[in-house]
């Protein structure tokens, strides 16, 4: 009997474990870019902000960890900087790791970060990292992608499933450097007031050369 009940505690146990897992499963993150297109030209550098959205209830799927690596085609497109971003330090206080391994030849740039300790982890949507990019100076005119190779987030209980791989940013490499229209300065002297007095000493010789 006892033997019986040993063997029904445990069933229930991994039961529990599969069914937590399956929780989680239900929820995957969502790995994405921001944004997903752009211009450049030959020569030109450019940012990439990565970013990644949890959904959760339970405190248990708050994620902890988080890994990935980049892929994307050494031939037109060089990694110039890397910059954590704020997601993972969000919730409570605590020390935050950030490590990056580029090899910029094959095409791909590995980060890794996490929470020491968790701190009861993080959800939501941001920013983890922002990646600067700059096209090769003999790029020819073509699309080319940066997209995630892989993708492991930990959280408290469990690995978090990470949807990653039809995402990706599309670079429209393009003849000319990107124009960005800025706003003219404004001229000083030559606001409201002054075109209102320039009217009444108009009107006013007006007047006078009537009277003349």
């Amino acid at each position: 009997m006892r033997r019986a009940l040993g063997v029904a505690a445990c069933f229930l146990a991994a039961v529990a474990v599969v069914s937590g897992a399956a929780v989680a499963a239900d929820n995957p993150g969502l790995a994405d870019f921001e944004p997903r297109e752009t211009d450049a030209a030959p020569g030109e550098a450019f940012e990439i902000e990565l970013t990644m959205q949890v959904v959760s209830t339970i405190d248990d799927e708050a994620v902890e960890s988080i890994a990935y690596t980049l892929a994307y085609d050494p031939d037109v497109l060089s990694v110039t900087d890397v910059e954590q971003g704020p997601w993972l330090g969000g919730g409570e206080e605590t020390e935050m790791s950030f490590e990056t391994e580029l090899d910029d030849e094959a095409g791909q740039l590995h980060i890794e970060e996490a929470r020491t300790p968790p701190a009861g982890g993080v959800i939501g949507d941001g920013t983890t990292a922002t990646v600067a990019f700059e096209v090769d100076s003999d790029a020819s005119t073509s699309n080319t992608t940066v997209r995630y190779d892989s993708y492991e987030a930990q959280m408290l209980e469990y690995p978090l499933p990470v949807l990653h791989q039809r995402t990706e940013a599309t670079i429209n490499i393009t003849e000319e450097p990107t124009e960005q229209e800025t706003p003219p300065d404004d001229q000083p002297g030559f606001g409201p007031g002054v075109a209102a007095v320039a009217l009444l000493v108009v009107a006013v010789i007006a007047r006078r050369n009537q009277s003349a």
